[in-house]
């Protein structure tokens, strides 16, 4: 996991599997920070409370009804990664 700012927001910026993921550095369950946390297929798990976030979705998948994380959208474009800011 990679941070970056975007225009004040902190997201992180992950691969698996040559697909890229871009979220909310911070879980929505107490808004702790997430680049400590696992990544896991497309799986990533806040170390603190143990919430497993779907990096596809943003649904929260443990436990289930959870907040969702916020997820961007992104795409390769020349070479370069692009994120769609959102939310």
């Amino acid at each position: 996991m990679k941070p970056a700012d975007l225009g004040g927001r902190r997201v992180l910026v992950t691969a698996v599997n040559g697909e890229y993921f871009a979220f909310s550095s911070q879980c929505p369950h107490e808004a702790t920070e997430l680049d400590t946390g696992e990544i896991i297929g497309k799986r990533v798990r806040c170390e603190a409370h143990n919430y497993w976030f779907d990096l596809e979705t943003g649904a929260c998948v443990l436990p289930k009804g959870g907040p969702a994380l916020a997820v961007l959208p992104v795409e390769l474009r020349d070479g370069e990664l692009c994120v769609k800011l959102e939310w």
